[in-house]
């Protein structure tokens, strides 16, 4: 999946997003901490949304795995080609 771009400069981010939102006085500047906030929200999704992608990747070649197995179970091989 060459068209995901490098997820660290994002983890990056989100963690000094949240280094940022821990600060006592991160809330004086309201509309500051709005705009952060909300950046924080969409890369938070992100982020899930990539591990969740990373799990289904383990998944899939765990199946693909099983299912080319010759020693594999025949049920297990049609578990896994459904999975």
């Amino acid at each position: 999946m060459s068209d995901i771009p490098d997820i660290e400069p994002i983890r990056c981010r989100f963690n000094d997003l949240d280094l940022q939102m821990a600060q006592p006085d991160f809330f004086k500047d309201s509309r500051k901490a709005v705009t952060l906030s909300r950046e924080h929200q969409k890369l938070q999704t992100l982020l899930a949304l990539f591990d969740q992608l990373q799990d289904l990747k383990v998944s899939i070649a765990e199946n693909e795995s099983l299912v080319s197995d010759s020693a594999s179970e025949p049920e297990l091989k049609e578990l896994a080609r459904e999975e």
